[in-house]
């Protein structure tokens, strides 16, 4: 009878660890996941910001320039608060 009790601790015991370790992995992994799709979005989110500052610098219709006349020339210069279209540019 003591015997028996004694395997039936013990066997609780092992299936509570076993169950234990089961609960740790699953949180381990779940963890390593979420930190992987952390880093892609944050790569993704990057290369998207690189890419709107880069369109930044080739704007269509540029806002804080004005387009001049310069001689035969109509360059867009920065001033006023309007736009100033590229296309609307004659090179000298």
């Amino acid at each position: 009878m003591i015997y028996q009790l004694i395997k039936f601790h013990t066997m609780k015991k092992k299936l509570f660890i076993a169950t234990l370790t089961m609960a740790m992995a699953v949180a381990i992994g779940w963890n390593i996941e979420q930190k992987k799709e952390a880093s892609s979005n944050m790569s993704s989110l990057t290369l998207a910001n690189i890419e709107a500052l880069a369109d930044g610098e080739t704007c269509q219709i540029c806002y804080g320039f004005v387009l001049v006349d310069v001689g035969q020339c109509k360059v867009c210069e920065p001033g006023s608060f309007g736009p100033c279209n590229i296309h609307d540019q004659v090179p000298c």
